[in-house]
């Protein structure tokens, strides 16, 4: 299975980052979905939303693993488990519990 694992790196120790996560969470995490045999992309969402669209669709993955949180907002969240599958015809994200 083609896994796009979509996530916000946390480059700073600014406050805004706080929720993001470090290189070796999303290395861990896209290892742990490799050992299951899977192959998967890891993608950094921040910066345009047209940008991160058009990585997911050249990568064509059969599902959509999140960590991303964005960064303001009461509705962050919601634009990259959402916006990327049904508004632009992706497949739904699997939202990791947080």
């Amino acid at each position: 299975m083609k896994i796009a694992f979509t996530h916000n790196l946390r480059l700073t120790d600014s406050e805004d980052e706080a929720e993001f996560d470090s290189v070796e969470t999303v290395d861990a995490i896209a290892n742990a979905l490799r050992a299951g045999g899977h192959e998967v992309e890891k993608i950094e969402v921040t910066g345009p939303a047209s940008h991160l669209a058009a990585r997911i669709e050249s990568f064509g993955p059969d599902l959509i693993f999140n960590t991303a949180e964005g960064r303001r907002g009461r509705t962050r969240e919601a634009f990259y488990l959402q916006a990327c599958s049904r508004n632009l015809g992706f497949p739904t994200p699997v939202r990791m519990p947080t």
